[in-house]
């Protein structure tokens, strides 16, 4: 007849036993003594200043102090700067000048009164002369110049005096004003007609300060979902830590109630071995879980704080819990909104308009330049100051023209190549454009992936937490009535934590999705309330 050992009643079972769970133990209270050496300062943060926070704080904080997106928000205000300067190709500009001349005609070198001989003479002329002139939005040139000249001339005579020397003697002096205003103006006809440097300036300035918000708003989008996903990461963290503490009260419970057992003989003391182990080994749980939390509360303090040693000791406390709301996905809905409103699509299409404007300006310089010109102007000459300014304002001596000009490069080498160059970029830009509408697309289905597989697994988490739960439950009153024992309570006490933990995991998991789901979809913003604005 064979008789069946029973493990726990023969001495040297026992003690093989007893041997690997107080090893056991040892290596678990070693564990734990790491863990709580490393998580010490998180515990003691546990002691100081507490901060409630919601998501909702956290965001505005971020945006308010975030250097990142600080440094950001400054590139529209120099696109603005950019864009009005690029506007002064259009300001009037103002020119003074002011001049003297002298010159001296020496007398004639021959003595010949055969031919005609030019008298010696000095001459002095002064000469004022102001302009206004500029460029229209049309490319039409103007300028309106006034002159006003002075002149004063002296004439020697040759004569011989007493003693029969040549000398030269003041004679006759002469001189007067003269003035004139004139309207010079010039209408391009094909080159500079339609762009020129000045418009495609202003364009390409628009057309950057769209780019600069587009930045921004990209920037406060990715900081969003950082700080929700960073948020719910920590709600996650604090849930986690509620597990372990949970965990830790049952495995000291257990523990109480197998020293009782072993006190009054009801149960081996192995079984209390075992209890010990759960305990020390939930105790190192509970102190990584709060040292996680930490983590997570730094991370948190990164994104939302431009000075981190200001918060130093301060633990943020969230003040929202994870849930998990339903939502119907539209794929078709998602990719639309994707392709319209993401940072990164419309940033792309800027710089292909971009492109297309220095196309445009690019195919105007390959005309030859066909301009037309005209003026307009009066005059005005007297002998005394007054009297010629008086020509000008009976408008005296008007003087008119107007024609056509015609230039035209032999080859157009430079401006031809300049289309090729520009078309070649627009084609390239196109491909990279449909390559990431189909990167973006591709996320935007991934996201939807997760999040839908996220809320599947969700309920069979949360299945699976009251499967275990009831079996801890059914399976604690078997212990009391003797019909199992101490490690198969502990065993569904170890099934417990990770189905509670697994069901934290999936809820932050779907609720992280939505924030990546809405981000990819540029719609972010709008989901967590959130309104743009720019310095």
């Amino acid at each position: 007849m064979i008789r069946k050992i029973n493990p726990l009643e023969e001495p040297r079972f026992i003690d093989v036993w007893h041997n690997y769970f107080n090893a056991l133990n040892r290596m678990v209270s070693r564990i734990a003594g790491v863990y709580f050496v490393a998580a010490l300062a998180g515990a003691a943060t546990l002691a100081d200043s507490v901060r409630p926070v919601s998501l909702e704080d956290c965001i505005q904080e971020a945006v308010e102090k975030n250097l990142s997106l600080r440094i950001s928000r400054y590139d529209p205000e120099l696109g603005r700067v950019e864009l009005h300067q690029a506007y002064g190709g259009w300001d009037p500009t103002f020119t003074a000048r002011a001049g003297q001349n002298f010159s001296v005609n020496p007398p004639p070198a021959t003595d010949s009164l055969s031919q005609f001989v030019q008298q010696a003479g000095e001459a002095w002329n002064d000469n004022y002369r102001t302009s206004i002139g500029g460029l229209t939005p049309t490319g039409f040139r103007y300028s309106v110049d006034a002159n006003l000249n002075r002149a004063d001339n002296q004439r020697f005579v040759t004569v011989t005096n007493a003693a029969g020397n040549i000398v030269s003697v003041p004679g006759a002096r002469f001189g007067g004003y003269g003035d004139a205003v004139t309207l010079n103006m010039r209408q391009p006809l094909l080159r500079d007609f339609w762009i020129d440097g000045t418009r495609l300036n202003i364009a390409l300035a628009k057309e950057n300060l769209k780019q600069d918000l587009e930045t921004v708003r990209d920037q406060l989008l990715t900081l969003s979902r950082n700080v929700a996903n960073a948020y719910y990461g920590l709600i996650a963290a604090k849930d986690s830590i509620r597990v372990q503490e949970t965990a830790l009260s049952l495995a000291e419970r257990s523990l109480a109630e197998n020293k009782k057992r072993v006190e009054v003989g009801a149960m081996a003391p192995l079984e209390e071995k075992q209890a010990e182990a759960q305990v020390a080994a939930s105790r190192a749980d509970l102190i990584l879980a709060r040292e996680t939390y930490g983590r997570a509360v730094n991370g948190l303090k990164r994104l939302m704080s431009d000075d981190f040693a200001t918060l130093d000791g301060v633990l943020y406390d969230p003040t929202a819990t994870l849930d998990a709301t339903p939502e119907v996905f539209d794929k078709k809905d998602s990719w639309h909104k994707a392709l319209t409103l993401r940072p990164t699509i419309v940033q792309r299409r800027i710089d292909l308009e971009r492109r297309r404007i220095s196309l445009k300006f690019a195919k105007n310089q390959v005309f030859p330049a066909l301009d037309l010109v005209g003026s307009f102007g009066l005059q005005g000459s007297q002998n005394h100051f007054g009297s010629v300014l008086g020509d000008i304002a009976d408008r005296r001596n008007p003087n008119f023209g107007l024609g056509i000009e015609l230039s035209v490069p032999l080859t157009r080498r430079v401006a031809k190549d300049r289309v090729k160059t520009e078309r070649l970029g627009i084609e390239s830009a196109l491909l990279g454009y449909k390559d990431l509408e189909q990167a973006v697309m591709r996320e935007v289905d991934d996201f939807i992936l997760t999040a839908s597989a996220s809320l599947q697994r969700l309920e069979a988490t949360k299945a699976g937490q009251s499967f275990a739960e009831a079996a801890l439950d059914a399976e604690q009153k078997k212990l009391e009535n003797g019909k199992s024992t101490s490690f198969q309570v502990l065993q569904l006490q170890r099934d417990l934590v990770r189905a509670q933990k697994n069901n934290i995991d999936a809820l932050t998991n779907y609720n992280i999705a939505l924030i990546n789901l809405a981000w990819s979809e540029g719609t972010l913003l709008e989901k967590l309330k959130i309104n743009m604005t720019a310095r």
